[in-house]
């Protein structure tokens, strides 16, 4: 339970606004390559569209040979599932016309694996020990959750934007990125739903008013206690384990 008043870092300040694509025109919406390359093969292997390989890279059907390390943000999913902001959400999605179109098997398959990412490509060394003793002199780190919102790349994706609190006037997951060594993004994106197939106007027009409805919503406040550096075969994580926890 949160407990007292908190500022989140607002939208001004963050990268939602600047990524959200606008699905008011109800066109069809075609899943991007990235998208084709990265996760329909995990979520629809069999689907034409799917991208089995990429020249250069040990990518395989969407999974790589070598493992990827992130630093990440977990966020629990039965506290999330709890949340009743998220479950009229998630009523809303089951009973839409755009059910039938979600892989809702690979969601139940991710479960204990939810989380933003912050950092790739870090691993044990200065760095990370820099963020454990930034997180340890931090304490827990207050978020909020909003609604959904599809962006620009990926599509195909449906994500969670995470606010985190303000510390000090400043975000402090900003000064985690810029320890962990990587460019600050504004960016804490939780990947939820997943499609496994293109939508038609109509569909997409129904995911356009979903958005609509709950896309300003918060569905979920909680506490940042620990960071995971989790290492992943796929960019679903759904071969992943977690290497470390800072603090």
């Amino acid at each position: 339970m949160m407990v007292g008043p908190v500022s989140y870092v607002p939208e001004a300040d963050l990268g939602y606004d600047r990524i959200r694509r606008d699905l008011a025109a109800a066109e069809p919406l075609r899943l991007d390559g990235p998208y084709r390359l990265a996760h329909l093969p995990l979520v629809a292997p069999v689907h034409p569209d799917a991208i089995a390989a990429q020249a250069g890279t040990d990518y395989d059907r969407g999974r790589y040979a070598t493992a990827r390390r992130s630093l990440v943000v977990p966020i629990p999913a039965d506290r999330l599932e709890a949340s009743p902001a998220f479950r009229a959400l998630d009523h809303e999605v089951r009973q839409s016309r755009l059910a039938g179109k979600v892989a809702w098997t690979t969601m139940q398959a991710r479960r204990s694996q939810l989380h933003a990412t912050l950092a790739n490509g870090i691993g044990p060394g200065p760095a990370a020990d820099a963020v454990a003793a930034l997180m340890r002199r931090l304490g827990p780190i207050r978020y909020r959750l909003g609604g959904p919102l599809i962006g620009e790349r990926n599509l195909g994706r449906i994500y969670l934007p995470l606010y985190p609190e303000m510390r000090g006037g400043a975000n402090p997951l900003r000064l985690v990125q810029e320890l962990a060594g990587v460019k600050p993004t504004g960016l804490y994106l939780v990947g939820y739903y997943s499609l496994a197939d293109h939508l038609d106007a109509a569909e997409t027009a129904t995911l356009a008013a979903i958005l609509a409805s709950h896309g300003r919503a918060t569905v979920l406040e909680g506490r940042i206690e620990r960071l995971w550096l989790m290492e992943t075969h796929d960019d679903l994580a759904l071969d992943s384990r977690v290497v470390a926890e800072f603090p």
